[in-house]
């Protein structure tokens, strides 16, 4: 099995439970940095914007990856659905994953 097949979102996946199952939600509202806007505002990115951060970078990547033909597509498809289907149930039965 070629690391093509190995869907990139489970990063994403294991990136939000280690945050949010070890420090709770509070961590996904932490700031990382404040940079001061030209406009004189502050812009707080937190750790749940780098999560969807990352999150949209795999997912281009993903995008990207589905447009191959080959046999180790296939496989990352039915392993990029098992993805899916753990974060739906992680969303339906873990209390502090409903974010």
């Amino acid at each position: 099995m070629s690391i093509r097949a190995i869907p990139l979102l489970v990063i994403a996946f294991i990136l939000y439970n280690v945050i949010v199952l070890t420090v709770g939600l509070e961590g996904l509202v932490t700031p990382l940095f404040s940079p001061k806007m030209l406009s004189g505002g502050q812009w707080s990115f937190t750790w749940g914007d780098l999560i969807l951060l990352v999150t949209m970078v795999l997912l281009f990547v993903e995008l990207l990856k589905s447009t191959y033909t080959a046999s180790a597509s296939l496989i990352d498809h039915g392993l990029s659905m098992l993805v899916f289907i753990a974060c739906l149930v992680e969303f339906l039965l873990v209390d502090r994953a409903f974010t």
